[in-house]
């Protein structure tokens, strides 16, 4: 999740909101891993269930529309096309913000809701990078 998040940073985890809330594109979310649940992963919400997301030429596209990305996207990610996947009820399509970097729903597939631990909501180690998790308003063109 670099450049949101690095290795060694304390996270604190709101595990609270799922149950009485929704989750919303842009969350970042710590889960159990699919393939392995035993591993803990962290990732931003990017489809929500019964949405088409695809991603063509690096932009992702939800419902036909692009999904603008301007505050936590760094750089660009790789170029090329996946083909286009209609997220399953009760699951979640999410992407590292390290694009070029990211082991995600790309390539393993969607995150169950079962899965979700919470919502990243504050660091708080080390002092100098202490400050609530960084979020955003998806705009979808």
């Amino acid at each position: 999740m670099e450049t949101s998040f690095h290795d060694g940073q304390y996270l604190l985890v709101n595990k609270l909101s799922y149950h009485f809330g929704s989750l919303e594109r842009g969350d970042v979310i710590i889960f159990h891993y699919p393939p392995n649940p035993g591993q803990l992963y962290i990732k931003r919400i990017v489809g929500l269930p019964q949405e088409r997301v695809e991603i063509r030429d690096g932009e992702v596209y939800i419902n036909g529309k692009l999904l603008e990305e301007p505050i936590y996207i760094h750089s660009t990610y790789p170029e090329g096309n996946n083909t286009p996947m209609t997220v399953p009820p009760d699951e979640y399509f999410v992407l590292g913000d390290n694009r070029n970097h990211s082991s995600d729903s790309r390539s393993w597939g969607t995150v169950p809701r079962e899965n979700i631990v919470g919502e990243v909501w504050l660091c708080y180690w080390p002092p100098g990078e202490w400050g609530l998790s960084p979020g955003y308003e998806a705009t979808l063109r």
